[in-house]
């Protein structure tokens, strides 16, 4: 008996050092930054990339919170993500109807903006139909113009994630704003496909990333919302799948960008919560490894690499200051059963 109980302890012990060692290799921190982090410091650092218009910047913390209690706070995401940055956050229903986009507005330079567009020619990413459908309107609309156009907008962008969870990674939008069309499936797959820390520490989900929502993994919780953030001189919509795959040591979450209105042409956050293994017993302890990888259509083009030069900066002080944030927001609910804000922009 003692030695099965030996065996069973050791085994728990043995997957929860295997699981903070997975944190360190997805975010590829060296010897100096994973001790900094065992001790309590936030670590922030961008990653080197294969693509010239992709940026990948990773954070990690030691947060003393149950891992119960971080994925508790992070459903609650219009919550979670409050911050005078996030300007309109809400979540869909299951099934996605009209009424989750009641609230959203497109900003009045970008309702005005679509007076121009043509296909291969707009300064917003719109999905096709909202183009096709208000082409020629704004001399005989008039006044009406901006109305009309949000809620067109509105309405394509709910049918286009109702063929999404229909159909799949196939439904995902092809911006076609420019001459040169740019199919978010395409985009998405290769990302995931050459993602060596994700395919190596966490495969099945993984590839339920790449064939999801086709696929189903039974144990995979998943939501969608939409927000409109202040990011640069634009404010930028989005709308992002979230799913949540959780294992006996350790849970990986994924914040698929699925639509943006501005400066993305895909972006992928991937969340690693970690049990702590020198907390095992009371389960207060976690280390949180998140890492962004995004495709900017800014980073084109022959200024492209010095755009990308100044960017890596602001995004490792960004990163830094949102985990460091987060930490003492979490550790403050949790502890008194509050809610929380941010855990960094996706």
């Amino acid at each position: 008996m003692v030695r099965l109980l030996a065996f069973l302890f050791c085994g728990a012990i043995c997957g929860c050092a295997q699981s903070s060692d997975s944190v360190r290799r997805f975010a590829r921190l060296t010897n100096q930054e994973w001790t900094a982090v065992q001790r309590g410091e936030v670590i922030a650092k961008t990653l080197e990339t294969n693509q010239k218009r992709e940026l990948a910047v990773a954070g990690v913390a030691r947060i003393q919170v149950s891992r119960g209690c971080f994925l508790e706070k992070f459903r609650d995401i219009e919550t979670f993500k409050k911050s005078p940055l996030v300007l309109q956050i809400g979540k869909f229903s299951t099934p996605v109807n009209a009424r989750n986009l009641a609230r959203l507005t497109l900003d009045a330079k970008d309702a005005n903006a679509l007076r121009d567009c043509e296909v291969g020619s707009c300064s917003v990413k719109v999905p096709l139909k909202v183009v096709l459908r208000l082409a020629n309107r704004a001399e005989s609309l008039g006044m009406a113009y901006s109305m009309v156009a949000n809620s067109v907008f509105r309405e394509e962008l709910v049918s286009y994630i109702q063929r999404y969870f229909s159909e799949g990674d196939p439904a995902l939008i092809e911006y076609r704003n420019k001459d040169n069309p740019v199919r978010l499936s395409a985009e998405f797959h290769s990302m995931l496909t050459g993602w060596a820390e994700l395919n190596e520490l966490a495969p099945e989900f993984c590839d339920f990333l790449i064939q999801s929502p086709q696929q189903v993994l039974p144990k995979v919780e998943e939501f969608l919302y939409w927000s409109k953030e202040s990011f640069g001189l634009k404010p930028v919509i989005s709308v992002t799948h979230v799913s949540i795959d959780q294992l006996p040591d350790q849970a990986w979450i994924a914040s698929k960008q699925i639509y943006s209105r501005h400066y993305y042409d895909t972006s992928l956050a991937i969340t690693l919560v970690a049990d702590d293994p020198t907390e095992l017993a009371r389960g207060s302890s976690i280390y949180l490894a998140y890492v962004n990888r995004s495709r900017i259509d800014l980073l084109g083009g022959i200024f492209g690499a010095f755009k990308r030069h100044l960017v890596r900066g602001r995004l490792e002080d960004g990163m830094r200051k949102n985990l460091r944030e987060t930490v003492t927001k979490l550790e403050s609910s949790c502890e008194s059963g509050t809610s929380v804000s941010q855990i960094g922009r996706q």
